[in-house]
């Protein structure tokens, strides 16, 4: 029988155990697990084939065209043709040739047979004792070492690999397989670990680039101790963790409430600690400065967009953008922005000539920010681990409405959790000074928010836990018959003013319509509407 009528044979063998994969759920314990090795097994079989069909294509395409496989098939390269015939990327079919050259003999420039670089891994190819995925992990960790290492020692590593990877009992899956060739390459290398290490710094790139739908893409290389440093560091903030917190016995019972409010994917949570880390060092003062000032993102809108945004009022200009790169993001943006961001009124001409620039808005000290992080001691929601050099510090009752900014007025949120408060998705109830984070029962939307006149929407509730007086409820003040930016006629209310008007008030997610409009984009009084508002933020 021929190699190709032995082929055929399989495939009809293999089909016919397909075609009864229904009867699997009527076998026994012992008969699926036996079944679990036997495809396991033929599953190297056929990769062992797939490796070496690969390195004959490369080797019968070296010859003249007309007598080239891939020209045969219509393909320019092996690569091609293998990616083509398997239906694998470019890239896999680039690996099955790479694994080929390094378990196949050769021909030498004398026109005599070289051995395989790695004889014993393709040995155990051969026989279908070990995965091309263990194939792979053995020869991309000895391969850069080979060169320099002395023979007898790598062999001996590449038995040591082989017998670990092919272990009846308990054979080693492809990561531990590669801790344990590092730990051979450092005995192989002469010099160490010194030149890798060098290759790796030389090596370390990060790449970043903006998408088509807007969001920005980072891609890089690190070298081994700065990304085992970054990896320490995401996994510390996104592994589960109990947060301990003593009260007092008379304290109110959650009964629930402090339950974890975290539903974030791994991904987003390491996305939002680097970006975390990030605000953190703009922060500190010591990020390089650049034109005078330290990196930051500035937000153009204009006056009247403000104004309408305010007062809860339509206006055809919803967007602001952001200064250095051009892109577009929603004007309700203004809500988080306006507890830690500056806010600069600057009145322009026609032609963009700037006429008048307002001054910064005062936001909380950094007394006032260090009595926050004792009281907190970091990010404020149960179950959120930030700490609290990652918070910011966000006016339980809004700057906008004449929230003061005092201690008893702050609360210590990361950036995800002050998201969710301003989006409605979180709750802040307490009293001044003593406030706590608890949850609106969140709807299958998970890009659902508050409505902008400020009423939940309708698959938003308020748990038992939180049906006290929340710190958002608070009602309309009347509405004034003509909004200026100017600076505000005598001193804000005191925050006991505005709670205890919220007797009876219904729960918003966020601050209510009118009460937005007494907002005041900037310090100078008379200012004429007409010119861009600036909001600037640390990048």
């Amino acid at each position: 029988m021929s190699t190709t009528e032995q082929a055929a044979e399989a495939i009809r063998a293999a089909r016919a155990v397909l075609d009864d994969l229904a009867s699997i759920s009527r076998v026994s314990r012992q008969e699926l697990v036996d079944l679990l090795h036997q495809t396991a097994e033929l599953a190297r079989i056929v990769d062992a084939q797939r490796v070496r069909l690969a390195g004959e294509i490369e080797q019968r395409s070296k010859g003249p065209e007309e007598s080239s496989i891939c020209a045969l098939m219509g393909k320019r390269s092996p690569k091609e043709t293998v990616a083509s015939a398997f239906g694998i990327r470019a890239g896999q079919a680039a690996e099955l040739l790479s694994m080929a050259r390094a378990t196949s003999r050769s021909v030498g420039i004398s026109g005599g047979s070289v051995e395989a670089p790695f004889p014993l891994v393709a040995a155990a190819l051969d026989e279908g004792a070990i995965s091309l995925a263990q194939v792979r992990t053995i020869v991309s960790e000895l391969a850069p070492a080979a060169p320099r290492a002395d023979l007898e020692r790598l062999a001996w590593a590449e038995r040591e690999l082989v017998e670990a990877a092919t272990d009846v009992a308990a054979p080693l899956v492809p990561e531990l397989l590669a801790v344990r060739a590092k730990a051979f390459v450092t005995y192989l290398d002469p010099d160490g670990v010194l030149p890798n290490a060098e290759r790796q710094y030389a090596q370390r790139d990060l790449r970043i680039w903006q998408r088509q739908n807007g969001m920005w893409h980072f891609e890089g290389d690190a070298p081994a101790e700065p990304g085992s440093q970054l990896k320490a560091m995401l996994d510390a903030y996104t592994a589960p963790r109990t947060k301990v917190r003593f009260v007092d016995d008379d304290a109110p019972r959650d009964d629930g409430a402090e339950a974890d409010l975290d539903n974030r994917s791994l991904g987003q949570k390491r996305h939002d600690a680097l970006m975390a880390v990030v605000a953190a060092h703009v922060a500190s003062g010591d990020a390089p400065i650049a034109g005078g000032e330290p990196p930051r993102i500035v937000l153009n809108g204009t006056i009247e967009a403000f104004d309408a945004y305010m007062q809860n009022a339509e206006h055809r200009d919803r967007t602001l953008t952001i200064e250095h790169t051009g892109d577009l993001v929603p004007i309700e943006t203004l809500g988080r922005l306006l507890c830690e961001a500056v806010v600069q009124r600057a009145i322009v001409d026609e032609r963009g000539h700037v006429l008048d620039l307002g001054r910064e808005q005062r936001l909380f000290t950094k007394p006032q920010r260090i009595a926050l992080a004792i009281k907190y001691q970091g990010c404020a929601t149960p179950g959120c681990n930030a700490p609290v050099a990652w918070t910011e510090a966000h006016h339980v009752v809004w700057w906008s409405r004449g929230g003061p900014t005092d201690t008893d007025n702050g609360i210590l949120l990361c950036s995800h959790c002050h998201h969710e408060v301003h989006a409605g998705r979180l709750l802040i109830e307490g009293t001044p000074g003593d406030w706590r984070v608890v949850p609106q029962l969140r709807p299958s939307d998970p890009y659902a928010r508050a409505t902008r006149s400020g009423e939940p929407l309708r698959a938003l509730t308020v748990p038992a836990a939180a049906a006290s007086s929340l710190a958002v409820r608070l009602p309309d003040p009347p509405r004034p018959a003509r909004r200026h930016f100017a600076r505000p006629s005598g001193r804000a209310p005191g925050i006991e003013g505005h709670l205890r008007r919220r007797v009876g008030a219904r729960p918003t997610a966020r601050p209510p319509a009118a009460a937005r409009g007494a907002a005041r984009c900037c310090g100078h009084d008379g200012a004429r509407t007409g010119g861009p508002c600036g909001v600037s933020s640390p990048s």
